[in-house]
Protein backbone atom coordinates (compact mmCIF):
# COMPACT_ATOMS: atom_id res chain seq x y z
CA UNK A 1 0.00 0.00 0.00
CA UNK A 2 1.25 3.35 -1.02
CA UNK A 3 1.80 5.78 2.03
CA UNK A 4 -0.78 8.76 2.04
CA UNK A 5 -0.11 11.57 4.37
CA UNK A 6 -2.07 12.38 7.05
CA UNK A 7 -5.60 13.42 6.95
CA UNK A 8 -4.88 17.35 6.25
CA UNK A 9 -1.94 17.12 4.87
CA UNK A 10 -1.28 18.00 0.89
CA UNK A 11 -1.71 15.10 -1.28
CA UNK A 12 -1.76 15.58 -5.02
CA UNK A 13 -2.97 13.13 -7.10
CA UNK A 14 -3.46 12.54 -10.82
CA UNK A 15 -6.14 9.52 -11.34
CA UNK A 16 -4.03 7.11 -8.81
CA UNK A 17 -0.80 6.85 -11.22
CA UNK A 18 1.20 9.61 -9.63
CA UNK A 19 1.15 11.42 -6.25
CA UNK A 20 3.09 14.29 -5.63
CA UNK A 21 3.73 15.45 -1.91
CA UNK A 22 5.73 17.33 0.79
CA UNK A 23 8.06 16.25 2.88
CA UNK A 24 7.88 17.50 6.42
CA UNK A 25 10.85 18.68 8.12
CA UNK A 26 11.23 14.61 9.99
CA UNK A 27 10.85 12.94 6.84
CA UNK A 28 13.79 14.90 5.06
CA UNK A 29 16.04 14.57 8.14
CA UNK A 30 14.81 10.70 7.79
CA UNK A 31 15.64 11.26 3.98
CA UNK A 32 19.17 12.56 4.81
CA UNK A 33 19.78 10.34 7.52
CA UNK A 34 18.56 6.88 7.47
CA UNK A 35 17.21 6.25 3.58
CA UNK A 36 16.24 2.66 4.78
CA UNK A 37 13.96 3.98 7.97
CA UNK A 38 12.45 6.85 5.40
CA UNK A 39 11.55 3.69 3.08
CA UNK A 40 9.76 1.92 5.49
CA UNK A 41 8.06 4.94 7.65
CA UNK A 42 6.80 6.04 4.33
CA UNK A 43 6.34 2.53 2.75
CA UNK A 44 8.02 3.43 -0.52
CA UNK A 45 10.73 2.85 -2.70
CA UNK A 46 13.79 5.70 -3.11
CA UNK A 47 14.50 5.12 -6.34
CA UNK A 48 15.47 8.66 -7.11
CA UNK A 49 19.02 9.20 -8.56
CA UNK A 50 20.07 12.44 -6.33
CA UNK A 51 21.75 11.99 -2.80
CA UNK A 52 21.60 14.63 -0.37
CA UNK A 53 25.26 16.04 -0.40
CA UNK A 54 26.38 18.63 1.68
CA UNK A 55 26.34 21.49 -1.30
CA UNK A 56 23.85 19.96 -3.09
CA UNK A 57 20.76 21.36 -4.22
CA UNK A 58 18.58 19.11 -1.92
CA UNK A 59 20.58 20.23 1.16
CA UNK A 60 19.75 23.73 -0.05
CA UNK A 61 16.30 23.62 0.07
CA UNK A 62 16.20 21.59 2.97
CA UNK A 63 17.97 24.87 4.49
CA UNK A 64 15.07 27.26 3.05
CA UNK A 65 12.40 25.31 4.17
CA UNK A 66 14.53 24.95 7.73
CA UNK A 67 14.21 28.58 8.11
CA UNK A 68 10.35 29.05 6.65
CA UNK A 69 7.89 30.27 8.80
CA UNK A 70 4.86 29.37 6.36
CA UNK A 71 2.17 26.90 7.27
CA UNK A 72 2.10 26.23 3.96
CA UNK A 73 5.18 23.94 2.61
CA UNK A 74 6.69 26.73 -0.48
CA UNK A 75 10.14 25.43 0.51
CA UNK A 76 9.94 21.46 1.07
CA UNK A 77 10.94 19.08 -1.23
CA UNK A 78 7.84 17.99 -2.96
CA UNK A 79 8.36 14.16 -4.29
CA UNK A 80 7.03 12.95 -7.38
CA UNK A 81 5.91 9.30 -6.64
CA UNK A 82 4.25 6.13 -8.83
CA UNK A 83 1.65 4.68 -7.51
CA UNK A 84 2.45 2.14 -9.79
CA UNK A 85 5.74 0.64 -8.28
CA UNK A 86 5.54 2.31 -5.39
CA UNK A 87 8.69 4.46 -5.46
CA UNK A 88 9.57 8.25 -5.37
CA UNK A 89 11.23 8.79 -8.97
CA UNK A 90 11.97 12.29 -8.48
CA UNK A 91 10.89 15.62 -6.95
CA UNK A 92 9.62 19.24 -7.80
CA UNK A 93 9.53 22.36 -5.74
CA UNK A 94 9.37 25.83 -5.48
CA UNK A 95 12.50 27.79 -4.41
CA UNK A 96 11.01 30.23 -2.74
CA UNK A 97 8.04 31.60 -0.82
CA UNK A 98 5.45 33.80 -2.98
CA UNK A 99 4.28 36.00 0.12
CA UNK A 100 6.20 39.54 -0.48
CA UNK A 101 6.12 38.76 -4.46
CA UNK A 102 3.05 36.43 -5.26
CA UNK A 103 5.56 34.48 -7.62
CA UNK A 104 7.37 31.75 -7.16
CA UNK A 105 10.43 29.94 -9.04
CA UNK A 106 9.57 25.96 -9.79
CA UNK A 107 12.07 23.31 -10.51
CA UNK A 108 11.80 19.73 -11.32
CA UNK A 109 13.53 16.27 -11.71
CA UNK A 110 12.33 12.85 -12.49
CA UNK A 111 15.12 9.90 -12.18
CA UNK A 112 16.66 8.83 -15.94
CA UNK A 113 14.86 5.48 -15.50
CA UNK A 114 11.60 6.97 -15.19
CA UNK A 115 11.84 9.99 -17.82
CA UNK A 116 9.12 10.02 -21.01
CA UNK A 117 6.35 8.63 -19.03
CA UNK A 118 4.78 12.68 -18.82
CA UNK A 119 5.33 12.67 -14.87
CA UNK A 120 7.06 15.80 -15.07
CA UNK A 121 4.24 17.23 -17.10
CA UNK A 122 1.82 15.83 -15.02
CA UNK A 123 3.97 16.73 -11.29
CA UNK A 124 4.10 20.21 -12.81
CA UNK A 125 0.54 20.82 -13.51
CA UNK A 126 -0.92 19.36 -10.34
CA UNK A 127 1.69 21.26 -8.35
CA UNK A 128 0.89 24.65 -10.58
CA UNK A 129 -2.70 24.43 -9.78
CA UNK A 130 -1.94 24.18 -5.54
CA UNK A 131 -0.02 27.08 -6.13
CA UNK A 132 -2.68 29.00 -8.39
CA UNK A 133 -4.95 28.13 -5.32
CA UNK A 134 -2.78 29.48 -2.64
CA UNK A 135 -2.60 32.99 -4.10
CA UNK A 136 0.61 32.80 -6.29
CA UNK A 137 -0.32 34.85 -9.55
CA UNK A 138 2.85 34.04 -11.10
CA UNK A 139 5.05 30.98 -11.60
CA UNK A 140 8.75 30.89 -13.22
CA UNK A 141 11.03 28.23 -14.33
CA UNK A 142 14.40 28.25 -15.98
CA UNK A 143 16.07 25.17 -18.14
CA UNK A 144 18.93 24.63 -19.74
CA UNK A 145 18.97 26.19 -23.44
CA UNK A 146 20.38 22.53 -24.64
CA UNK A 147 17.24 20.65 -22.55
CA UNK A 148 14.83 20.35 -24.74
CA UNK A 149 12.93 17.86 -22.92
CA UNK A 150 12.10 19.99 -19.76
CA UNK A 151 11.05 23.16 -21.94
CA UNK A 152 8.51 20.49 -23.22
CA UNK A 153 7.32 19.93 -20.12
CA UNK A 154 7.35 23.69 -19.76
CA UNK A 155 5.31 24.24 -23.17
CA UNK A 156 3.12 21.65 -22.40
CA UNK A 157 2.12 23.34 -18.99
CA UNK A 158 1.38 26.63 -20.59
CA UNK A 159 4.40 28.35 -19.61
CA UNK A 160 6.11 30.97 -22.63
CA UNK A 161 8.86 32.28 -22.97
CA UNK A 162 10.28 35.09 -21.29
CA UNK A 163 13.59 35.64 -22.31
CA UNK A 164 16.52 33.26 -23.70
CA UNK A 165 20.30 33.68 -22.88
CA UNK A 166 23.53 32.17 -24.43
CA UNK A 167 22.54 29.53 -21.93
CA UNK A 168 19.38 28.98 -20.49
CA UNK A 169 15.75 30.15 -21.19
CA UNK A 170 13.60 31.75 -18.64
CA UNK A 171 9.64 30.68 -18.64
CA UNK A 172 6.59 32.51 -16.95
CA UNK A 173 3.15 31.23 -16.28
CA UNK A 174 0.64 33.53 -15.17
CA UNK A 175 -2.57 32.67 -13.43
CA UNK A 176 -5.61 32.76 -15.40
CA UNK A 177 -7.81 35.24 -14.66
CA UNK A 178 -11.77 33.98 -13.72
CA UNK A 179 -14.81 35.46 -15.26
CA UNK A 180 -17.65 36.55 -12.15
Amino acid sequence: MLFVPEEGAITLCDNENLIVFPLLKDEIALLKNDKEYFENYLNVKYNADFEFGEDGWMQNQFKLFKKSRSKLPWCSIWVITSAKDKSIIGTINFKNSPYKTKIVEVGYFVSPNYRNNGYATTALKLLSDWAFKNKVKSITAKTDKENLASQKVLEKNGFVVEKKTKNEVFYTKNKKKTLK
